[in-house]
């Protein structure tokens, strides 16, 4: 006999007249897994529950472990960060102190300089004054002693191969330059520069002329050995023959040298040193 939809209707007003038929019909309709399923969704659901509730219950304590911790490292920066103001404070109290101080000293330290440019001042004038002083002190030393050699000339240099001094005037050189001038024997640097000589002594070395030209200062250097020998050159041209020679009180070591130099080659030159005069050999 066929099913129809009446008898279905009819089915469905009984189980709702009845709902205890519906476990039944349930039983009789479902396979065995899905009758298992409400059961297995229950086990399922308290399982997950239980899951939730245990994970929630690790992530709260690990959330209030790690709020725990972040209490205590922020607790410690609020310390440290104290007892950093503590220090900046105590730090900015020094530094206004050493900062006046410093402004103390630096006040002094002007000061001193003030007077340490003024004293520099005088000290470069007192300087100027007495190298200004040393200068006319070494000319007139010089000059003096350019003095003493020409009036004593004869005293100083006269001797047994050297006779018949004679000391010639600044005129008379500046004339025997002028006549090897015009004769073209000289040029007039050389002019120039041979009748600047100090002094010019003539007389007779071992019974032939000879002239003495010499460059005279209180210290003798290398400067002054130079000019005698490089005059003497041109006064023998103008004059016959010339030795040069130096005169003063002490020599200095390129002086001695430039002499020692003259005498290894042969060449005459005279030094006469506080009165004292070395001749030729």
């Amino acid at each position: 006999m066929a099913f129809t939809v009446e008898d279905f209707q009819d089915l469905v007003e009984l189980l709702r007249a009845h709902p205890e038929w519906r476990q039944r019909l349930w039983e009789l309709l479902a396979s065995e897994e899905l009758l298992r399923l409400p059961a297995e969704v229950k086990a399922f659901r308290e399982e997950f529950e239980a899951f939730r509730d245990q994970t929630f219950e690790a992530f709260r304590q690990e959330t209030e472990r790690r709020f725990q911790r972040v209490e205590e490292q922020i607790a410690a920066l609020v310390e440290a960060q104290r007892r950093h103001y503590e220090e900046f404070v105590t730090l900015r109290q020094e530094f206004l102190e050493h900062r006046q101080e410093f402004l103390e000293l630096r006040r002094e330290f002007q000061e001193h300089r003030q007077e340490f440019l003024e004293h520099r001042q005088e000290f470069l004038e007192l300087r100027r004054e007495v190298a200004s002083l040393k200068n006319d002190v070494g000319t007139l030393k010089d000059n003096d002693l350019r003095r003493r050699y020409r009036e004593l000339a004869h005293a100083y240099f006269g001797q047994a191969r050297f006779r018949k001094i004679y000391v010639l005037s600044a005129s008379e050189i500046v004339e025997a330059l002028e006549g090897a001038l015009d004769a073209g024997i000289i040029s007039p640097e050389e002019f120039q520069d041979a009748r600047l000589i100090d002094l010019v002594i003539r007389g007779l070395w071992e019974g032939q002329p000879l002239h003495l030209a010499l460059e005279i200062s209180w210290t003798v250097d290398q400067g002054d050995v130079e000019r005698a020998i490089r005059r003497a050159e041109i006064l023998t041209r103008a004059l016959g023959e010339t030795w040069p020679g130096v005169a003063g009180l002490r020599l200095t070591e390129g002086a001695q040298k430039a002499i020692a130099q003259m005498q290894e080659q042969g060449r005459p030159i005279v030094v006469a040193q506080d009165g004292r005069i070395d001749w030729p050999k």
